[in-house]
């Protein structure tokens, strides 16, 4: 067994991200005690960041029991969570395809501009692209609900320099309604790359790409668990940065909570697709997109743009 990052240290104790597997104490009365101390950090973050009685998105979550599956993280709230395999590759698209339905711009864009109106079919398509990359690299994770088998959430991660063959071709034709948003994406990474030219560099840096749960299971703080665990997995495959890009207020908030700088941001309003303003009717707090980095092997940085949502 094997551990990574040393998250505090107490008397005799070191406290750390276990990379491959969880041990529970071998004393069960002794459970309740260490849980309670390995969440105490998180509690105290969490009066600071928002207040009493509010916990943050990144809440670190010790294991439930043992397992011997070796793709398995943790368990937290009758869900497993385990690295994404191929064996889950169409049930993670499917999910994430489907919560993207309501993605805040397309959806928006959609209501004042019907002919790009993005359907459940386009977002299949362009999430598909990245699945056979997310799902066999070892940085992805999922939630599974082991008792139904069924996926209750996924994070997919990718190389932030990877672009499937035929995607770039394909989502700057402009003959796709995605076209737009993947270009605004793209110009984010350009602007963010200049400001960090280091993030350009191959294998320096992951992205943290999209993450999803399922309808069934919102509002039981899955993605809290599932975005945090990823950066373990990325950490020990020797990024340095872990990056994401936020078009609205719930993700950015999610990583400003754990700790992620706000490299380059932009009011979609203002952003020009082929000569004209496209995301204009965003309801707020939606509306602006961030670019943000994480230094995955010191565990953070300076917040430089902390957002109020």
């Amino acid at each position: 067994m094997s551990f990574s990052t040393v998250l505090f240290r107490e008397g005799k104790l070191s406290y750390r991200i276990f990379s491959t597997a969880r041990k529970m104490s071998a004393e069960p009365h002794m459970e309740g005690k260490l849980s309670h101390n390995i969440l105490q950090p998180a509690r105290k973050m969490s009066t600071k960041m928002f207040g009493e009685n509010k916990l943050p998105y990144c809440v670190p979550v010790p294991a439930r029991k043992m397992s011997t599956d070796p793709m398995e993280l943790f368990t937290a709230d009758k869900l497993s969570y385990r690295i994404l395999t191929p064996e889950h590759r169409d049930a993670a698209l499917i999910v994430l395809a489907r919560a993207f339905c309501t993605e805040p711009a397309t959806s928006a864009l959609g209501e004042i501009r019907p002919e790009m109106r993005t359907e459940l079919h386009d977002w299949v398509e362009f999430v598909d692209y990245w699945m056979d990359h997310c799902s066999s690299n070892g940085l992805s994770v999922m939630a599974m609900d082991v008792e139904r088998g069924s996926i209750a959430g996924v994070a997919i991660v990718r190389d932030l320099m990877m672009v499937p063959p035929g995607f770039y071709e394909k989502y700057t034709s402009g003959n796709k309604t995605l076209s737009p948003w993947m270009n605004f994406l793209w110009h984010m990474d350009a602007e963010a790359t200049k400001k960090m030219p280091e993030l350009g560099e191959p294998g320096k840096a992951v992205d943290f790409w999209m993450g999803a749960v399922h309808p069934n299971y919102r509002g039981s703080k899955i993605m809290s668990r599932l975005f945090p665990a990823t950066f373990p997995l990325a950490q020990q495959a020797g990024f340095k940065y872990g990056t994401a890009e936020t078009t609205n207020a719930v993700t950015s908030q999610l990583c400003f909570a754990n700790e992620f700088t706000a490299v380059h941001e932009e009011e979609a309003a203002e952003w020009l697709w082929r000569g004209e303003p496209l995301y204009t009717n965003q309801k707020k707090p939606h509306g602006k997109w961030t670019f943000w980095v994480k230094d995955l092997q010191t565990g953070g940085h300076e917040r430089a743009l902390p957002l109020q949502v």
